[in-house]
């Protein structure tokens, strides 16, 4: 069974918080590790990490933008998110297919994809480049 992990954008503070979670009532706390529980105060948008990580062992996050080296209907750059009952690299309505770990070469392509960004702090990853 793999690690559950999340992290959270807070547009308030532009800012992307790690080790966070829920208090179980909706709201979305920090884990300071030594000082317990903080709440994140204001809105903020949670994402959740996939189990799997980019070719540089870099941890892939819903949301993360990668760069896949394979030319899918001209795009390269694609948004990390839960498509088709799985994690999936997509593109408006292209998919690249499924990232969870197969023997098929075809949906391995997680392990040839490298974490560019992510779609809050990089959105311009997403237009018009290919």
């Amino acid at each position: 069974m793999r690690e559950i992990k999340f992290r959270a954008w807070h547009p308030g503070e532009k800012k992307m918080r790690y080790g966070v979670g829920t208090d179980g009532y909706g709201g979305i706390v920090l884990d300071t590790e030594y000082m317990g529980l903080k709440p994140l105060k204001g809105e903020a948008i949670l994402m959740q990490w996939t189990g799997l990580k980019d070719k540089q062992g870099k941890e892939i996050y819903e949301g993360d933008i990668v760069y896949y080296d394979y030319d899918y209907g001209g795009f390269k750059h694609w948004e990390v998110k839960w498509a088709y009952d799985n994690w999936a690299m997509v593109r408006g309505e292209r998919y690249t297919g499924d990232m969870n770990a197969s023997d098929d070469p075809e949906y391995n392509n997680w392990e040839s994809s490298e974490v560019i960004g992510n779609i809050y702090e990089n959105p311009e990853l997403l237009k018009g480049i290919q």
